[in-house]
């Protein structure tokens, strides 16, 4: 494994922190922007401090015990947490509690966010993860089941060099949230 400081990667995490404060009025208010910001720049501090690694899931149990040490609880630190697994589990296990607000503009934003830290569509990202991984690895089959759920979410566009979502409430969000997995539970049930 790589160690040490990745400028690349702190771009991004840049970026991120970014789209989620820009987007953040859009979705609900009940998250302070300070907090949605951190949440952006520390989504990657495992690949900052460690580099690049094939083991992902290490790097992200490394990352999320930096950010529990240094202090980020609740939301902020299961959105850490969930957004760096391999797998969208959350989705895939039906935990619709733990999918927050907070989550889904994590994912939003690391999605349309290159490694460089330019915003881009989804689809592009989704190309740059693809041709940095492979087809059928796990951290691209896991992009793209995120990229769909996002997709069933939320409306957004691209503007002026800046991704924003179309306002949505908690609560519309949860019920989107339940009806895809509603839907899922329903096709397993056949």
């Amino acid at each position: 494994m790589v160690t040490g400081y990745s400028e690349k990667t702190l771009q991004h995490c840049y970026g991120v922190a970014s789209v989620m404060v820009t987007n953040l009025g859009n979705m609900y208010s009940c998250v302070p922007p300070e907090t949605a910001y951190t949440v952006g720049l520390l989504h990657d501090i495992g690949t900052i401090w460690n580099g690049w690694s094939d083991n992902r899931d290490e790097i992200a149990k490394l990352g999320f015990e930096y950010v529990r040490t240094a202090g980020l609880t609740g939301n902020a630190l299961d959105a850490i947490r969930y957004c760096n697994t391999s797998g969208f589990e959350l989705i895939d296990g039906g935990q619709v509690d733990k999918i927050t607000p907070l989550l889904l503009l994590l994912q939003f934003a690391d999605m349309t966010v290159t490694d460089e830290g330019r915003v881009v569509q989804v689809c592009d990202r989704l190309d740059e993860i693809r041709k940095r991984t492979c087809d059928g690895s796990d951290k691209y089959e896991n992009a793209m089941k995120i990229a769909m759920f996002l997709g069933c979410i939320f409306d957004y566009e691209l503007k002026d060099d800046l991704m924003f979502i179309k306002p949505i409430t908690k609560d519309e969000i949860h019920l989107k949230v339940s009806a895809i997995l509603q839907e899922r539970k329903a096709k397993v049930g056949r």
